[in-house]
């Protein structure tokens, strides 16, 4: 099991300052917190509700940054990092929850090496193919049950 601990205080001012930003705060409480092994720099998790509960705390989101790595990088990578990673967070207004997880794409570092933003392109460009073709099945779903009811009356 992963050892949590207290991130550093440049980091957590990152965090703040982005959570602001972004005005997620206003929606849920983010909790920063460092781990020592990790294969992500930064991880974006949703609190369990147990953790919610024994916290007294509700709509937790929790920032995992292995710190290690992430102090490593330039003040510049480690904005760009933590701006995606908040990308992946959203308050659904409709349905009053927060909401983890985005299109992502996913490239090996020797084919990175090899085509660059050749690759990038080509990896945008599926995971957007897949979202519309994902899009699409679900106005076809809304087009056949509205057709269903039309029938009915």
């Amino acid at each position: 099991m992963a050892k949590f601990g207290k991130v550093s205080e440049e980091t957590q001012e990152l965090i703040d300052k982005i959570s602001s930003e972004t005005g997620l705060v206003q929606f849920m409480d983010i909790e920063a917190m460092s781990v020592l092994k990790s294969k992500k720099v930064i991880d974006i998790k949703r609190c369990p509700p147990l953790g919610e509960h024994v916290a007294g705390k509700l709509d937790v989101v929790c920032v995992i940054v292995y710190e290690k790595a992430f102090e490593r990088l330039d003040e510049e990578q480690q904005e760009i990092l933590m701006r995606d990673a908040f990308n992946t967070i959203n308050f659904d207004s409709e349905k009053d929850r927060i909401v983890i997880g985005c299109p992502q794409i996913t490239v090996s570092c020797d084919g990175r090496a090899k085509w660059g933003d050749a690759l990038i392109n080509a990896a945008e460009t599926a995971v957007l193919t897949i979202q519309q073709i994902i899009d699409e099945e679900k106005e076809q779903k809304e087009i056949e049950k509205m057709n269903k009811k039309s029938k009915h009356s």
